[in-house]
């Protein structure tokens, strides 16, 4: 991409108050006004963020052009090296970064945005703050406190508005080793510091590592947090083997949409068990002697470890009602009181024959 000559006197205006940001694009970034989903909606799972990193020449940014149809954002200056380049757009300046921000049309065409890599992005971003707004820089010429949270604002504003455009995100990641007082060695992100990194963290739906093993013949992606690895790992994917270069084809793209379903998934059964959880609370409120609370408490013991766990406090409000106490020989309810003293029905209208059918 090439530098705008405009670039310098936007600078100005963007460094009042020692606050950096991007331009304003709410003219060019479609308003939708605010929705409120309700807690049975399931939310579609239409964008992902995610987080790739690795030591040089591990092949991430050949795994990344595997997206569906990528734009790259070169910051690295080492596309080269990928044997299956997509599209490429060079930055050179902050400017760049404007001229994106003010023309959207340049991103259009595309499904995924790469941003190859994060570390040389934030520190791109973090001369130009240094070099505009005196508030945000230290006496040695670094970020300050302020500065950090430019930092953070500018990146965040960045990726609000490729999500605005509809576009998957993914960034690309030097991997650093760091070594704790006990000696432990954990690999982690290369960028500028805790803050920084937290910034890039929470902006990520998945946070993989790309290895070899030990022979150095076979690559992995690992995206399990661990005491020696940063990881983020959403929707319970693990490690994956990774193929042969030329076997990629759509490999990231495919993996993507994949987790777009399986958290989507993963929303609507959520959402299910809510609901067998609530019908169950109701139809307890209904029971009237020891002998139902038995019949509710087989079917509720059948249910999946979570939704059991939910409903232990309500049968046992119930059996106190019923004057009952629970026997782990015969392992059932037993009334202290007669088994047929019946309890004053609730209001509520049961749903319980909607729950065990």
């Amino acid at each position: 991409m090439q530098k705008k000559n405009t670039a310098s006197s936007s600078h100005g205006a963007m460094a009042k108050r020692g606050m950096i940001c991007l331009p304003n694009n709410r003219s060019k970034i479609k308003d939708n006004s605010m929705k409120i989903i309700e807690p049975t909606t399931p939310i579609e799972v239409s964008q992902l963020v995610v987080l790739l990193y690795g030591q040089p020449s591990v092949g991430k940014t050949t795994i990344a052009f595997s997206a569906e149809n990528v734009l790259l954002l070169d910051f690295d200056k080492r596309t080269y090296t990928a044997p299956n380049r997509q599209h490429v757009a060079e930055i050179n300046s902050y400017a760049d970064l404007q001229e994106i921000m003010q023309q959207p049309e340049l991103i259009r065409p595309y499904r995924t945005i790469v941003i190859d890599t994060v570390g040389r992005m934030l520190d791109m971003i973090a001369q130009h703050i240094i070099q505009s707004s005196p508030k945000s820089r230290t006496a040695l010429g670094g970020l300050s406190l302020n500065g950090y949270g430019d930092l953070g604002s500018v990146f965040q504003n960045f990726l609000k508005f490729l999500r605005s455009q509809g576009k998957d995100i993914v960034m690309l990641g030097h991997e650093k080793t760091e070594t704790d007082t006990s000696d432990t060695r954990r690999y982690t992100v290369d960028t500028l510091g805790k803050t920084a990194l937290a910034e890039i963290v929470k902006s990520a739906d998945f946070i993989g590592r790309m290895y070899f093993n030990a022979d150095g013949k076979k690559r992995f992606l690992n995206f399990n947090a661990s005491d020696s690895q940063l990881g983020k790992n959403s929707s319970d994917v693990g490690e994956i083997l990774l193929p042969h270069w030329s076997a990629l084809e759509n490999f990231l793209g495919d993996f993507i949409e994949e987790q777009k379903e399986r958290l989507g998934k993963a929303m609507e059964e959520e959402i299910t068990a809510q609901d067998i959880v609530a019908n169950w609370k109701e139809a307890l409120l209904s029971i009237a002697n020891v002998s139902a609370l038995n019949d509710a408490f087989k079917e509720i013991k059948a249910l999946e470890r979570p939704l059991y766990e939910q409903l232990r406090r309500p049968l046992a409000d119930c059996a106190k009602d019923l004057g009952a106490e629970y026997d782990v020989q015969v392992n059932e309810f037993i009334g202290r009181m007669a088994s047929t003293t019946e309890k004053p029905k609730a209001k509520a209208t049961s749903k319980r024959k909607e729950v065990v059918s």
